[in-house]
């Protein structure tokens, strides 16, 4: 007697746990609105946007020290490092804000030990880094020096370089 072979189907998600995952934190939301329903790609990246300032995200962020490191090391053997909590901000969907923190961690090099003593970068949106200055006589000073600065940055980072600075006194 011959048997038919069972025919392989990939499951239908289940919508009650599609509901379930929506209503989580940003960081899963925007990859099930991506990968399991029919969410618009600019609902999609908007979401994504709030994993910076909401839940797992805006918490890692917020524990980011002075000198924009995590844990003390840009590497150790916990996973309280700069780069495990780069590499899970990237995994939770902050590609600009991993690239800013990036920038940060080699602010001195890239600018010089005078300017990064008056000043860090806090952000990234759209390719324009956001540039925290200690005032506005070095606010006045580093927008002067904006052209030189994005050159040093284009230089150093290539295509990871921020398109613009965008200076403010904090």
């Amino acid at each position: 007697m011959a048997t038919n072979p069972p025919k392989w189907q990939v499951p239908k998600p289940n919508r009650s746990v599609i509901r379930w995952l929506l209503d989580s934190d940003p960081s899963i939301r925007w990859q099930v609105m991506r990968d399991l329903t029919a969410a618009p790609a600019n609902e999609v990246a908007a979401e994504r946007a709030r994993v910076a300032t909401e839940g797992w995200g805006a918490r890692l962020l917020s524990l980011q020290g002075g000198d924009g490191r995590w844990g003390g090391a840009a590497w150790n053997r916990g996973w309280d490092s700069t780069m495990h909590v780069l590499m899970l901000l990237r995994d939770l969907g902050l590609e600009e804000s991993a690239r800013a923190l990036r920038v940060a961690e080699r602010w001195e090099a890239l600018v010089g030990a005078e300017v990064a003593r008056h000043s860090r970068p806090t952000g990234l949106r759209a390719g324009v880094l956001e540039v925290t200055v200690d005032s506005s006589v070095w606010c006045q000073q580093l927008q002067m020096r904006r052209p030189e600065l994005l050159a040093n940055l284009r230089e150093a980072l290539g295509e990871e370089a921020p398109r613009d600075l965008w200076l403010r006194v904090g």
